[in-house]
């Protein structure tokens, strides 16, 4: 796991490397889903700023072009971002917003991502019932809709959960089932 990191961190730096040297050469200026990747590169190395820079311009994109659905997407990055300096409760909120243009759209599949990751906040926050309880419903709309990606993200989760509580048994179980849908994938 921590080698993957390390890989994930190397490769968002590269991108954002790549992405300054562009802009010593010429003026650039990027489409929505270029500053998505950028936003995410840099949520990736930890850079929690150039993320929300990024995700401001890529936000007055969305309304200028009127992306009503795309968001969703910056709602749910700036979600993470939140998660991973420890403000849950910004976490979920922006993560209902993501929820809300998801069920908005009838994007079913959107929704429980979204879903899911609040069920994520909801258990770094403590509160593992509920968490628990929002993941197994969004486990239940993936597999419905044979959404592997979705399954294997909620049966992960579900082994992070147990393996907090020391259920290793349970834990191990989720995390091979998560495993065998990711190879298959």
């Amino acid at each position: 796991n921590q080698s993957d990191e390390s890989e994930e961190k190397r490769k968002a730096e590269t991108v954002l490397d790549s992405k300054k040297e562009l802009e010593e050469i010429v003026q650039v200026s990027y489409s929505i889903p270029y500053l998505l990747n950028f936003s995410n590169a840099a949520i990736r190395k930890g850079n929690y700023a150039l993320a929300n820079e990024l995700l401001d311009d890529a936000m007055k994109l969305t309304e200028e072009k009127g992306y009503e659905l795309l968001k969703a997407r910056i709602w749910n990055a700036r979600s993470r971002i939140e998660e991973n300096v420890g403000r849950y409760r910004e976490a979920k909120n922006h993560s209902k917003k993501a929820q809300a243009i998801h069920l908005e759209f009838g994007d079913e599949l959107g929704y429980a991502a979204n879903r899911s990751n609040e069920g994520v906040s909801e258990c770094k926050s403590g509160n593992y019932e509920r968490g628990k309880a929002l993941i197994l419903a969004d486990q239940r709309i993936h597999q419905m809709n044979n959404d592997l990606p979705g399954v294997a993200y909620c049966l992960n989760n579900l082994g992070n959960i147990e393996d907090h509580h020391n259920n290793l048994k349970n834990a191990l179980t989720c995390y091979i089932a998560s495993y065998d849908i990711k190879i298959k994938i």
